[in-house]
C-alpha cells in the first residue's frame, strides 16, 4: 500500500497507484481525486500510472461500464494530462472517430503532459466538488486547471493570492485556453469561471508586470 511512499526510492520508473479503472465518470473522477495529494511523488524516472485511459472506449471492452460522455472524456484525458501521468489508450485506435483522435493528439495537451520537469499541481482553490490548480511548466509559464467534477454547473474560483500571486507583488497573469486558444488577460486578485458539470478548462499562463 501507500506504494508513492517507497517506489522511487526501490527504483521504479512507473508505479500503480490505484485500483483499476472502469469506463464510468465515478472511477475516474475517484481515481484523479484519490491522488491529487500525492502527486508530488510523481516526476521524471519515477512516474505516478492512475491506469490506463477509457477515452473512446463507449463502453466496451472488458472495462465496460456504460462509458462516458464526450465531455467527460475530454475532462479524463484532460486530468491526467495535466498531472502529468502515463497516458496509455484502452480503445481500439483502428476504429476511433475523428473527434477522439483530434483530442488525444491535441498538441498543447500532449505538450502539458510531456513538459520535462514534470512538476506536480498544486491545489489552489475548493468548493465542493469544484477545484482549481496551478502548475509550473519548465519553460517558466505556467498552467492552469479548472475541473468541474460536481453533478451540476458550478462555479469554479482561482484566488491568486492562494497561487502565491498577491496583488501586492505587481505581477498579474495572462491565460491561453489551451483548446480555443481564446485569451483572457490581465488577470489579478480573483478569476471565477462557470461551466457545465464534470466538464474542465486548462489555460496557459503567463506573468506580467501590471
Amino acid at each position: 500500500g501507500e506504494s508513492y511512499r517507497w517506489m522511487r526510492g526501490a527504483g521504479a520508473h512507473m508505479y500503480r497507484s490505484t485500483g483499476d479503472i472502469f469506463d464510468c465518470f465515478v472511477s475516474f473522477r475517484d481515481i484523479a481525486k484519490s491522488q491529487f495529494d500525492f502527486l508530488y511523488a510523481s516526476g521524471p524516472n519515477c512516474f505516478n500510472d492512475m491506469d490506463m485511459l477509457t477515452v473512446g472506449m463507449n463502453g466496451a471492452g472488458n472495462v465496460g461500464a456504460g462509458g462516458c460522455t464526450w465531455d467527460e472524456y475530454v475532462m479524463q484525458f484532460s486530468l491526467w494530462c495535466f498531472c502529468g501521468v502515463p497516458l496509455m489508450l484502452g480503445c481500439d485506435l483502428r476504429n476511433l472517430p475523428e473527434d477522439y483522435r483530434n483530442l488525444l493528439l491535441n498538441k498543447n495537451l500532449i505538450s502539458l503532459n510531456q513538459d520535462a520537469e514534470c512538476r506536480p499541481p498544486v491545489l489552489v482553490t475548493q468548493r465542493y466538488e469544484n477545484r482549481s490548480f496551478l502548475r509550473q511548466l519548465e519553460n517558466g509559464g505556467y498552467a492552469v486547471g479548472f475541473f468541474n467534477l460536481d453533478d451540476k454547473t458550478q462555479y469554479t474560483d482561482f484566488f491568486f493570492e492562494d497561487a502565491g500571486i498577491p496583488v501586492s507583488s505587481g505581477y498579474c497573469m495572462n491565460l491561453q485556453d489551451v483548446m480555443t486558444g481564446e485569451e483572457i488577460k490581465g488577470l489579478s486578485d480573483h478569476f471565477s469561471l462557470a461551466f457545465p458539470s464534470r466538464s474542465c478548462r486548462i489555460f496557459f499562463g503567463e506573468l506580467v508586470r501590471m
